[in-house]
């Protein structure tokens, strides 16, 4: 190990639940469920970072370079994508919240898997999450456009 390297300990605070085909569920563990207060007080959006635990392999943690499948992007760092495969595998989705339930989170469905771990739950705040100005190479742009939902 390299002096500089250091390790840290991540704690799911919750897990992926498939509900349909239109929606997901966050199931918060009990220690954190206090962490959900004022949660539903009227924001539409949520951050969720969770662990790719899917792919949470020594090879996959070793690939620093990729391209995306069906993409006209040219093979680039993973730190220039959104791969599952990088050296850490947290992902972040930003979603709709649709309701709260106690310790139970039902958002808009997204790409994780059913009992994908959770690490963290943050608001979406528009006037600090988005940025009017930002700018991506021209090969994202076609899916680069705002989202509306």
């Amino acid at each position: 190990m390299d002096q500089n390297e250091q390790y840290f300990k991540i704690y799911p605070v919750g897990v992926i639940k498939k509900v349909d085909d239109e929606r997901d569920c966050i199931e918060v563990f009990p220690p954190y469920v206090v962490a959900l207060d004022h949660l539903g007080d009227g924001f539409t959006h949520i951050i969720v970072l969770w662990w790719a635990h899917q792919n949470d392999t020594p090879e996959a943690r070793s690939v620093l370079k990729g391209k995306p499948p069906n993409h006209p992007a040219p093979v680039m760092g993973v730190f220039a994508t959104r791969s599952p495969y990088r050296p850490n595998p947290i992902l972040m989705t930003v979603v709709r919240l649709l309701s709260l339930e106690e310790n139970k989170i039902y958002v808009k469905k997204f790409e994780a898997f059913d009992q994908t771990p959770v690490i963290d739950v943050k608001p979406y705040l528009p006037n600090s999450d988005c940025f009017i100005n930002a700018r991506v190479p021209t090969y994202f742009e076609k899916i680069s456009k705002p989202r509306t939902d």
